[in-house]
């Protein structure tokens, strides 16, 4: 699954650099940390890489030089990827966001539409795990926490594995780090993320995760990049903070004699 997934990736990075005028057939070889696949331009080369030991995609550039691409690469996105976990549909997905990336705002505009015209939500593929492993491309020690959760419990316990996992780490990166870029693509994670995801996925996302966070400032930073619809959203979701939904109570049959009973079976024949 691994060489499928680098493959698949791979070419649809290199048929949105061909529309840029990037040959289209990437120069392929084995890094330390895993394989790579480079395009090369006139003054800027990208590449995919999947490092082996952290499981993760990433998508990077660095300016060309005389004597091809320099060394200061700088990551322009990240997933993780666990081969033995992870299908070829969620590679498929990676490819898809890394060409976003590089190919501006069609792919988010298509999504879009094709959300008014597919099937009913609860089908949707961009569910909680979905949203797990694009928080493990930012906090790749997720990663392990979420094979530890399956090997415990048979499952990840998604609202608990937020709350306990993933808010902490949330938290403290929006408060001490607002202007890194792992913060922007926390930001940016949650944006597209409550806009394309199921229900599940936008429910952990405001009233788990955002409501989850108790810094006021580290809350503030992430606020102010927000998308309008997440801010819409959020200003209602506030209220339910240290608060505790009770659930419905169940209504109580009224008690029917025998002879009623009766009475009423006779009544419907």
């Amino acid at each position: 699954m691994e060489q499928k997934a680098f493959d698949l990736i791979a070419e649809k990075v290199g048929e949105t650099l061909a529309q840029q005028g990037f040959d289209a057939k990437p120069k392929i070889s084995e890094e330390e940390d895993g394989p790579s696949a480079l395009f090369t331009g006139e003054s800027v080369a990208y590449g995919v890489l999947y490092r082996k030991e952290k499981k993760c995609f990433e998508l990077r550039t660095c300016p060309m030089t005389e004597e091809g691409p320099g060394d200061n690469w700088k990551v322009l996105a990240t997933w993780g990827f666990d081969p033995e976990a992870d299908s070829a549909a969620y590679a498929g997905s990676i490819a898809g966001d890394f060409a976003e990336t590089l190919g501006g705002t069609s792919r988010l505009a298509a999504v879009q539409q094709a959300k008014k015209k597919r099937r009913k939500e609860e089908d949707s593929t961009t569910d909680p795990l979905f949203l797990f492993n694009r928080m493990a491309g930012i906090f790749p020690e997720l990663r392990d926490d979420m094979t530890r959760e399956r090997a415990e419990y048979g499952e990840i316990r998604n609202v608990a594995f937020a709350r306990e996992k993933i808010v902490p780490k949330v938290e403290e990166l929006a408060g001490k780090r607002p202007d890194s870029e792992p913060f922007k693509r926390l930001c940016g994670v949650l944006n597209d993320l409550y806009e394309n995801g199921d229900m599940d996925v936008r429910s952990i996302i405001t009233i788990v995760i955002l409501n989850g966070v108790s810094d006021e400032k580290a809350l503030a930073n992430i606020e102010a990049q927000f998308s309008d619809d997440l801010r819409r959203v959020y200003a209602k979701a506030r209220d339910f903070r240290g608060r505790k939904v009770k659930p419905e109570k169940k209504k109580k049959m009224p008690k029917i004699s025998a002879d009623e009973m009766v009475k009423t079976l006779n009544d419907t024949r």
